[in-house]
């Protein structure tokens, strides 16, 4: 309808123009009204004309307006404001687009515009530590419909999820299943603070029982560790987060003890809980017929060299110094706010090292316009992602995100720790 209007425009500006050469776009601009009491359509087009004709806006748009010629999808044409032309369209504008449908069937509404391009949209990517929840449903809904609509529009679309399963809450749930295999194996302990203690737990820690029996994930050293810190009634803030970190410390004495004295097993009960959390993921996700072409592991892009070989490639660039103990990046260089860690003193990888190595990932797949779906609290971290993209390759135009708010409850607070989900 743009297009028919847009020809009934330029035949109104040759009539009132007489052939002179003008300085305005060959092409009339036709929007959409925001308003329906304006009309459907709208146009800017006298005021464009008032100054190089010489004349008052609105005496243009009264001069266009009687130059319209008929149409029997405008019911009628009336001016508003300083000059805008607004046409409101007949029944027959809705009537003539039937045939265009029932012709195009499916591919109704879809253009080129894109070109094919290829696109790839990575969106919820949620932890696999826990149920999705309502937050990671915006997420995935936004982020589904945003590829929807670039292969309306022409484009070559890869949907990917982004499995975060090589940091330390993959840790922290193994050990919370281990601890509930525990409790229930009849062991006393007192489960710790900062484990995942929702019942999604118990059932891995279940299936471990069933098919492994009460003995499969024994380990000695168990009384030996200390008991956790709890902050007192009335503690100020200060002491609170004094105890919370004691309760950090607390659990990651658990995770060495199973890391060490379950050796191997201590893989396959992360392996059991993060294969039960994906596949409710999944299960969610399927429900409301969100799919992905390819789900990417953390874990497997580390075990296949990518951080390494990005790493490498930043240092040969000179990209990378070491200062505490710790490996930097150059990143301010390139728009971040300031330089970043990216292997920590301890020897151990920040997500940003890693993730830096995945969007390159990306591109090295062929995929050269990347589009992230994240929750608005990660909008700092866009410059820091992009600094990485530009050092890697040289591009500072690959890397688009969207941020989505949180969704916001009533009542109630949402946590894995808490073990409230909505």
């Amino acid at each position: 309808m743009k297009a028919h209007l847009g020809v009934l425009l330029e035949s109104a500006l040759a009539s009132v123009t007489a052939g002179r050469p003008l300085d305005v776009p060959p092409t009339p601009q036709v929007d959409a009204t925001k308003d329906p009491r304006f009309g459907d359509f709208q146009t800017n087009l006298a005021l464009m004309l008032a100054k190089p004709l010489g004349l008052p806006p609105r005496k243009v748009a009264e001069a266009l307006v009687a130059a319209l010629p008929p149409s029997d999808r405008v019911a009628k044409v009336d001016i508003a404001g300083p000059g805008f032309i607004n046409f409101h369209l007949a029944p027959a504008a809705f009537q003539a687009v039937v045939p265009d449908i029932l012709a195009a069937e499916a591919r109704y509404g879809r253009d080129d515009s894109g070109g094919r391009g290829r696109i790839m949209v990575e969106f919820v990517s949620a932890n696999p530590t826990g149920p999705m929840h309502v937050g990671h449903g915006r997420n995935a809904a936004y982020g589904d419909t945003v590829a929807n609509l670039l292969e309306a529009a022409g484009w070559r679309v890869w949907r990917e999820y982004y499995i975060n399963d090589a940091g330390r809450q993959t840790d922290v749930l193994t050990v919370s299943v281990w601890l509930r295999y525990l409790q229930r194996c009849g062991v006393a302990l007192a489960f710790p603070k900062r484990a995942y203690p929702a019942d999604y737990i118990r059932v891995t820690a279940d299936r471990l029982y069933d098919e492994g029996g009460a003995d499969a994930f024994r380990v000695a050293g168990i009384d030996e560790l200390p008991t956790e810190e709890v902050a007192a009634e009335g503690a100020d803030d200060a002491e609170k987060n004094r105890v919370k970190l004691s309760q950090e410390a607390h659990i990651d004495r658990w995770i060495t003890l199973g890391r060490e004295g379950l050796g191997a097993d201590y893989e396959r009960i992360r392996h059991a809980a993060l294969t039960d959390q994906l596949a409710a993921i999944r299960a969610t996700l399927a429900a409301f017929s969100v799919r992905f072409d390819q789900w990417t592991s953390e874990a497997d892009l580390v075990a296949r060299g990518a951080v390494d070989k990005a790493l490498k490639r930043l240092g040969e660039q000179g990209l990378t110094y070491t200062r505490d103990g710790a490996v930097w990046m150059k990143s301010e260089a390139f728009g971040d706010e300031k330089d970043r860690v990216l292997i920590k003193a301890d020897g151990a990888a920040t997500y940003y090292c890693n993730d830096l190595a995945y969007h390159v990932d990306k591109l090295d797949r062929d995929w050269p316009r990347l589009l992230d779906v994240w929750g608005a609290d990660h909008h700092g971290y866009i410059a820091r992602v992009r600094a990485a993209i530009e050092a890697l390759t040289g591009r500072n135009d690959a890397l688009d995100v969207q941020l989505i708010q949180f969704v916001t409850l009533s009542s109630g607070r949402m946590g894995k720790r808490s073990g409230n989900f909505v």
